[in-house]
């Protein structure tokens, strides 16, 4: 068994960072999550941490982030933004997602109806 690790690590097809890459771009831009989902999704596959966040970084600095959040928003929202609530449940949605919570509240905000996001 270690004598076939071995052997497919020097093959070159045992690399975690090109397994990392790999995931990151789907994340980014196949199912449009957020950099933090993103890490989150590679350490799920047995990745470092390390490794995880170079790779994310790399896509994300080379992705446009705000088109990404805004595919992400059109999968839960056609039209405008409907009340507080709905505005809510949306904003949870992106960070969930793994988008910042200013990234998230900025691109809401764009698309609410007057007062929608207000501070009460």
């Amino acid at each position: 068994m270690d004598h076939t690790i071995q052997r497919l690590t020097k093959e070159g097809a045992l690399d975690d960072r090109r397994t990392a890459g790999i995931y990151a771009r789907r994340a980014a831009l196949i199912k449009h999550r957020g950099p933090r989902r993103a890490i989150l999704d590679i350490e799920a596959i047995g990745v470092a941490r390390e490794i995880a966040r170079d790779a994310v970084s790399q896509v994300y600095k080379e992705a446009d982030t705000q088109l990404i959040i805004q595919r992400a928003l059109n999968r839960r929202l056609t039209g405008r933004v409907r009340d507080r609530a709905h505005f809510q449940k949306l904003y949870q949605y992106l960070v969930r997602q793994g988008f910042d919570g200013s990234l998230a509240y900025s691109v809401l905000k764009t698309h609410s109806t007057d007062g929608t996001c207000s501070e009460d």
